[in-house]
């Protein structure tokens, strides 16, 4: 079938995020020490294995968190740039809605620094051309009123 990924029949149902496959991996090696530390026949090593086990703790605690809070920290950045993003491109356009001609054109300078901004996408593009064309078109029909 075209369009198909051809290994979506061998990829698994469900996938792990990065901090549950590092929980695993976390699990799986406190598990093993504490197995080791029990199988031991010297108690003096066991003791070792399971002071080893209660130091690495804390250091996995710490690290689980983090993986879980970094993701969060990152998209709060985000939500707080698209949103300075959004005041500025709101103060843009009525800039460009005013009379004055050099502030429609401080306004079309203000919306073209926002169109090569990187954390945005297409949609935002597609936004900003929106308006400068808008208001090309009524420059225009000024132009042309004024011109009669």
């Amino acid at each position: 079938m075209k369009g198909r990924d051809p290994g979506a029949e061998n990829a698994p149902a469900h996938k792990l995020p990065v901090w549950g496959e590092v929980l695993v991996g976390v699990l799986t090696v406190l598990t093993l020490l504490f197995f080791s530390a029990l199988a031991l026949d010297s108690a003096g090593q066991g003791l070792e294995l399971f002071e080893t086990a209660v130091r690495l703790g804390p250091i996995c605690a710490a690290t689980i968190a983090w993986l879980g809070v970094s993701p969060t920290m990152r998209n709060n950045r985000e939500q707080d740039l698209l949103k300075e993003w959004h005041s500025n491109l709101r103060w843009a356009t009525e800039l460009c809605a005013r009379e004055n001609s050099q502030q429609v054109a401080l306004g079309i300078a203000i919306l073209d620094s926002l169109d090569d901004l990187p954390f945005h996408g297409e949609g935002e593009n597609t936004l900003i051309d929106a308006v400068i064309v808008a208001v090309a078109l009524q420059y225009d029909q000024t132009e042309e009123g004024s011109e009669s």
